[in-house]
C-alpha cells in the first residue's frame, strides 16, 4: 500500500491514489469562468498539477517516514513531484510547465520562482531512481516513465522559461500562478483534513424577510429614497441580457450616505448570483470586504440576519464564533454532531470555505498580493465570486493604479464580479493609465444617482479654515456660538490632537466622549454603543464626540452638526454622512471645516492641497457634494501620482518577482508594537492560556490552532502603538510577563499591561504616552 497520509497509532491513512484523485478532481472544478490565453495556461494544466503534486511520495524514503517517523533529506517529495510532472508534460507538449512546476515545488512553503537549491536539488537523481523502482508494475508507472527530468535539465529549463516569461511582461502569468497555487494548496490541505465538502452549499438569503423582521412589522414608506434606490438597482440587474451578465464584471453603486447602500448591495449580489446560476449552473458565493474593523462589526448583524450562516475573517475573528465550523446536522437521527477540531475550523476560515464571507480590505488585497502560503489559500475562492467592496473610497489614492489592475485582471481572468460601493465614488479605473493599462468599463447600478444627491439638503459644508486654525480657537468657536447645546462630532487627524481636544473640552465643562484607535476594540464598541443610546434619548444631555478618522465610514451615528480638520475630500464628505442622516433635524445642518495644519502629516499633500483649493472660504450645500467630489477626482487624475507602487506592478506582477510582491502592504505607517491591555478576567485567562500553549515542549496541530485563536480574541484588548510612544512609558514586555506565568521568557513583539497596572498606562483616551507629539493616527 502506498500512502499519502498515515497515522502510526491508529494504523489508518489515505492512499496516495485516493489523495491524488481527490485533489485532481477538486482542481478541475469551478473553471467555467476562468479565462487565460492558451500560451499562459489551460484547464488541463491546472487539473494535471493536482494529479502530480504529491506523486513523489511513492519513494520508499517517504513511505518509511510515514510509518517510522525517520527523517532523511530524500523523504521530501515536493521537488521530485514537480520534476516528474515536468518530464511528463515535456514528453506530451514539448514545453516546460514552469507555473505548474513552481506551484508543486512550493506547495508546502511560500510561493517563489527562485530555483530551489541545496539538499532538495541534490537528492533528485537518487529520488528519481527510487520512484522508477517503486512504481514498476504499479498504477503510477505510466506517470513516472516519461524520461528523466532532474538535475541540470530542470535547472536549464527553469531558468530559460522564466527568462522568456519575464520578457513578455504579460500580467496573465502572475494571475494564473496565483490561482493555480491557491487551488492546489487549498485542495491539498482540505482533502488531507477531510473537509473538501465544506463550503460547497449555495447560500440562502432574503433581504425582504430580514427587513420585515428588523422593522418589527412596521412598513417603511413606500416612496422613500431607500426603497426607490433598491428597486432601481433591482430593475437594472433584471434588464441585463445574458451576454451582459457574462461579460460585465465590474459594477459601481453610488448613492448618498444613509440611503441603505449595504442592504441594497446585498440585494444586488443575491440577484446577480441567481441570474448567473441560471447561466453557469452554479450559484456564485458572496464575499464582502470593508476597510475597517468597526464597519465589519456592524455589518455582521445584518449579514447573519439575511443569510444565517456567515464566515467572518479578520484579525479579530475567532474560529469558535464561526457557524461554518459546525458539522452538518445528521440527517438520519436529527442530532447535531460535535464541533470539528479547531485546526479544521481555522482551515475553513483561512480558505474562505463558505457561501458567504465577510472580511476586510487588508485580508483581500494582502492575501492576493503575496507569496505566503497561508494567505494564498483563499485566492481561488475569488473565482466566479461576487465581491462587494464597501466604502471603496477608503483605499489609499496613491495606490489606485495598482488596485485598478488587480481588480480588472481578476474580473477578466477569474470571472469575478465586483460591486464598488460608496457615496464618494473614486475614478479608480481611470488611474490605471499610469501603468499604460486599459481596463474594461464599469457599469453603474444606479445610473440616476446624481438626482438623489441633487435634492439633498441635510447638511452644508462651511469653511472656517481662515479663522479656526488651532484647537483652542475651535473650543472658543463652540463656546462663543453656544453650539454645545447640540450633539456635536469633531474629527481631527492625529491622536495627539484628539486627546488634547478632549481634555480641553472637559476642562471647559462640556460633556465629551472619545473615540480613536488608541482605545482597544472592546472599548471602541462600548463608546459607539453609548453614543448611539444617547443620540436616541431625547432627554439625554447633549455631548461632543471627539474622534479620529476611525468614525468616518460605516458608523451609524446621527449628530446635529460636525467639525472636521482639513483632510482629503472623501473624508470630509464621509464625516458629513454622520450628520442628520435621516434628514429629520431640519435643513443644512452645518459641517464646519477648520485647519490645524496637520493634514499633510497624515495624508497625501496632493489630496489635501486639492481639497483646500476647492473649499477655502466656501459654503457648499449637500446637493452639490457630488459635483464637488467629481471635480476633486478630475484634478487628482491630472496630477502626477507621487507614489503608486510602480515596482510592485512592474517587477512583481509583470516579472513574477515574489520578493517584490511580498513588499506590498496596504498601510505603511512605521514600526509599531502591539500592547495587550488586561482589562478583564477574560483577557487574563486568554493571555495565560497563550503562554501555557507556547511553553509546551511539543505542540500538536490543535495547540497551534489554539494559539492562533488566543491571538485573535486578544485582538479586542490590543492597541498597536508606534515604538517612539513607548520609550518613556514602557509596559512590561511579553517575555517578562510570560516568565511570571509559565516560568519561561517568550520572545514576542508584544507588550502587556496587567490589570493592576492599567491606571498607569490606560485611561478614557486609551494608551497614555508621556510624549504626546509622538501620536499620529
Amino acid at each position: 500500500m502506498i500512502w499519502a497520509h498515515y497515522e502510526k497509532d491508529s494504523g489508518l491513512g489515505q492512499t496516495l491514489e485516493e489523495h491524488l484523485k481527490h485533489v485532481e478532481e477538486e482542481m478541475e472544478k469551478g473553471l467555467e469562468t476562468v479565462s487565460f490565453s492558451e500560451t499562459v495556461i489551460d484547464p488541463n494544466d491546472i487539473k494535471n498539477t493536482g494529479c502530480f503534486h504529491d506523486i513523489g511520495k511513492i519513494t520508499s524514503y517517504f513511505q518509511k517516514y510515514l510509518t517510522t517517523g525517520k527523517i532523511t533529506p530524500e523523504k521530501n517529495h515536493a521537488l521530485i513531484s514537480a520534476a516528474l510532472y515536468a518530464g511528463y508534460y515535456e514528453a506530451v507538449k514539448k514545453e516546460f510547465p514552469l507555473l505548474s512546476v513552481a506551484a508543486i515545488t512550493c506547495h508546502h512553503i511560500n510561493l517563489s520562482l527562485e530555483l530551489p537549491k541545496g539538499s532538495a536539488m541534490d537528492c533528485l537523481d537518487k529520488q528519481y531512481k527510487n520512484c522508477m523502482q517503486q512504481a514498476k508494475g504499479d498504477i503510477f508507472e505510466t506517470k513516472v516513465s516519461f524520461g528523466k527530468f532532474c538535475g541540470e535539465d530542470l535547472r536549464t529549463y527553469w531558468r530559460r522559461t522564466l527568462k522568456a516569461i519575464r520578457k513578455k511582461e504579460n500580467p496573465e502569468y502572475f494571475f494564473a500562478l496565483q490561482l493555480l497555487f491557491s487551488k492546489l494548496i487549498s485542495a491539498d490541505k482540505r482533502d488531507s483534513a477531510g473537509i473538501l465538502d465544506y463550503g460547497k452549499d449555495a447560500f440562502q438569503g432574503d433581504v425582504d424577510t430580514y427587513l420585515a423582521r428588523k422593522m418589527n412589522g412596521k412598513n417603511a414608506a413606500v416612496n422613500s429614497d431607500r426603497q426607490r434606490i433598491r428597486e432601481s438597482v433591482i430593475n437594472r440587474i433584471q434588464m441585463l441580457d445574458e451576454e451582459q451578465l457574462k461579460n460585465q464584471r465590474i459594477f459601481t453603486l453610488t448613492a448618498p450616505t444613509g440611503t441603505g447602500k449595504t442592504l441594497t448591495s446585498v440585494t444586488a449580489a443575491i440577484l446577480l448570483a441567481e441570474r448567473l446560476e441560471q447561466i453557469n449552473g452554479e450559484r456564485p458565493h458572496i464575499i464582502t470586504a470593508v476597510p475597517f474593523l468597526n464597519i465589519l462589526e456592524q455589518t455582521i448583524e445584518d449579514y447573519k440576519g439575511i443569510f444565517g450562516d456567515v464566515l467572518v475573517h479578520s484579525s479579530a475573528a475567532s474560529p469558535f464564533e464561526q457557524d461554518v465550523g459546525r458539522k452538518r446536522e445528521n440527517q438520519n437521527n436529527g442530532e447535531n454532531e460535535e464541533l470539528m477540531p479547531l485546526q479544521k475550523r481555522m482551515l475553513l476560515t483561512s480558505s474562505w470555505s463558505a457561501p458567504v464571507v465577510l472580511t476586510t480590505f487588508v485580508q483581500l488585497f494582502e492575501s492576493f498580493l503575496s507569496g505566503e502560503n497561508n494567505r494564498l489559500l483563499k485566492v481561488n475562492r475569488l473565482v466566479n465570486a461576487i465581491v462587494i467592496l464597501d466604502e471603496i473610497q477608503a483605499l489609499e489614492a496613491e495606490k489606485y493604479p495598482l488596485y485598478a489592475v488587480v481588480l480588472d485582471m481578476m474580473a477578466k481572468c477569474y470571472g469575478t464580479q465586483f460591486i464598488l460601493m460608496t457615496a464618494t465614488q473614486p475614478k479608480l479605473f481611470d488611474c490605471a493609465k499610469v501603468y499604460s493599462y486599459i481596463p474594461a468599463g464599469c457599469m453603474e447600478l444606479l445610473p440616476e444617482y446624481k438626482q438623489y444627491f441633487a435634492k439633498l439638503k441635510r447638511t452644508k459644508i462651511y469653511s472656517l479654515m481662515s479663522q479656526v486654525r488651532s484647537l483652542d480657537q475651535l473650543c472658543d468657536y463652540i463656546e462663543e456660538n453656544q453650539l454645545f447645546r447640540k450633539n456635536i462630532l469633531i474629527v481631527v487627524n492625529k491622536i495627539a490632537d484628539s486627546i488634547e481636544l478632549y481634555q480641553s473640552l472637559r476642562d471647559r465643562g462640556f460633556y465629551a466622549m472619545y473615540l480613536s484607535t488608541n482605545l482597544t476594540g472592546r472599548d471602541r464598541k462600548r463608546v459607539i454603543e453609548d453614543a448611539r443610546n444617547r443620540l436616541a434619548d431625547k432627554d439625554a444631555e447633549p455631548f461632543i464626540m471627539v474622534s479620529t478618522q476611525t468614525i468616518e465610514a460605516g458608523v451609524d451615528l446621527d449628530f446635529d452638526l460636525a467639525f472636521r480638520d482639513l483632510a482629503p475630500m472623501e473624508s470630509i464628505i464621509q464625516v458629513a454622512g454622520r450628520v442628520n442622516r435621516s434628514g429629520n433635524k431640519g435643513d443644512f445642518c452645518p459641517v464646519y471645516l477648520f485647519d490645524t495644519g496637520h493634514a499633510n502629516q497624515i495624508y497625501s499633500s496632493m489630496a489635501v492641497r486639492t481639497t483646500k483649493k476647492l473649499l477655502i472660504d466656501k459654503e457648499v450645500p449637500e446637493s452639490e457634494y457630488q459635483k464637488l467630489v467629481e471635480a476633486y477626482y478630475d484634478i487628482l487624475l491630472n496630477e502626477e501620482f507621487v507614489s503608486f507602487d510602480w515596482e510592485i506592478y512592474q517587477e512583481g506582477i509583470l516579472k513574477l518577482d515574489y520578493e517584490k510582491i511580498n513588499e506590498f502592504k496596504m498601510i505603511r505607517d512605521g514600526d509599531r508594537y502591539s500592547v495587550i491591555f488586561i482589562q478583564d478576567e477574560k483577557a487574563e485567562d486568554l493571555t495565560g492560556q497563550l503562554c501555557e500553549l507556547i511553553c509546551k515542549e511539543e505542540s500538536s496541530f490543535e495547540d497551534k490552532a489554539m494559539i492562533q485563536q488566543c491571538f485573535n480574541q486578544l485582538g479586542q484588548y490590543t492597541v498597536d502603538i508606534f515604538a517612539g510612544k513607548l520609550k518613556k512609558n514602557l509596559p512590561t514586555s511579553f517575555a517578562d510577563y510570560s516568565k511570571d506565568i509559565c516560568g519561561k521568557k517568550i520572545q514576542l513583539n508584544y507588550f502587556v499591561v496587567a490589570r493592576d497596572d492599567l491606571d498607569r498606562y490606560y485611561n478614557e483616551t486609551g494608551f497614555i504616552a508621556e510624549e504626546a507629539d509622538l501620536f499620529m493616527f
